[in-house]
């Protein structure tokens, strides 16, 4: 069990290559912006504008001095300025609101089922991505709901007599022991993960080969708090902006060209295969020790 920040993991590596297939899909590449292929804002903001229901979501920027927009990308956004009666505010000057056309979570479900082979395959990607979510989620509820039934099954302190509780790291290795004796519970919340991925991936893979050409549009779920470059080919230091980190994460789904090698990518990546390689990417929770601490200190 590992701290998940400190080392590349497998479910962070997943996560990278789902989001470089769907998510942010352009390469970094470090060029200066040149004035003839780009223009530099004051980005402030986002509004995403769900095209059924009218609602926008705002995204608020990290400002971080001017942003380099593509010329084709700031071509899209003075048409949106003009659909939405809008006065595009004086460029590299003033303050620069992106606007982004899509679909809310709640209205996107009435316009991604039963679109196109493309909308499947990216449906059903995104659910693929849950599982894999939700694996890590579940494995990390079951351990905390082993460690929390553990200490507060302890009747006496005559029970841990003779164990090292002197350290953090000789606590730590209790706990963790705990834990690793009950793997066969792990083990079968493991199994159904890869029977339902095995199911999924399929699927995916048969709705590809279906589609003849190399890329597929498909509306895809974007959270809120992902990085955004302004340039569809790049992203390097003068083109990428960051949400705030006060940004609630929420999903806002917008038409994506999606490339089918990525898609390969996606589905070929490594995933968790044992309990021990759960076990590696679960993380250690300090409050346990917390718990345990104060449950020895309450009883007589």
């Amino acid at each position: 069990m590992e701290n998940l920040s400190k080392r590349p993991t497998i479910t962070g590596d997943l996560q990278n290559v789902f989001n470089y297939a769907f998510i942010e899909t352009a390469s970094y590449h470090f060029i200066v912006p040149k004035p003839e292929k780009y223009i530099s804002v004051h980005m402030t903001d986002k509004i995403n504008h769900c095209m059924d229901c009218g609602n926008d979501l705002k995204v608020q920027y990290n400002e971080n001095g001017l942003v380099y927009i593509a010329n084709n990308r700031m071509e899209k956004q003075k048409k949106l300025y003009e659909k939405y009666h809008l006065q595009l505010p004086k460029l590299g000057e003033k303050n620069f609101t992106y606007f982004q056309d899509g679909y809310c979570a709640i209205c996107a479900q009435n316009h991604i089922y039963n679109q196109s082979k493309g909308q499947d395959v990216c449906n059903a990607c995104m659910e693929l991505n849950q599982l894999d979510e939700g694996l890590m989620i579940n494995a990390q509820d079951l351990i905390e709901k082993v460690v929390h039934t553990w200490i507060y099954g302890i009747k006496s302190k005559d029970e841990l007599k003779n164990l090292d509780l002197s350290t953090y790291l000789a606590i730590r290795e209790l706990i963790c022991g705990v834990i690793f004796g009950q793997k066969d519970l792990l083990d079968k919340i493991l199994q159904v993960y890869q029977s339902k991925v095995a199911e999924k991936k399929i699927l995916i893979q048969s709705i590809l080969d279906e589609i003849a050409t190399p890329s597929f549009a498909g509306y895809v779920a974007r959270p809120t708090t992902v990085y955004e470059t302004m340039d569809d080919n790049l992203y390097n230091e003068y083109t990428v902006v960051f949400p705030s980190e006060s940004t609630p994460e929420k999903n806002f789904y917008i038409l994506k060209e999606v490339e089918k090698n990525r898609v390969a990518m996606f589905l070929g990546q490594k995933r968790i295969e044992s309990v021990d390689e759960l076990l590696s990417e679960t993380i250690f929770s300090d409050v346990w020790i917390e718990w345990l601490m104060q449950h020895l200190n309450n009883l007589k």
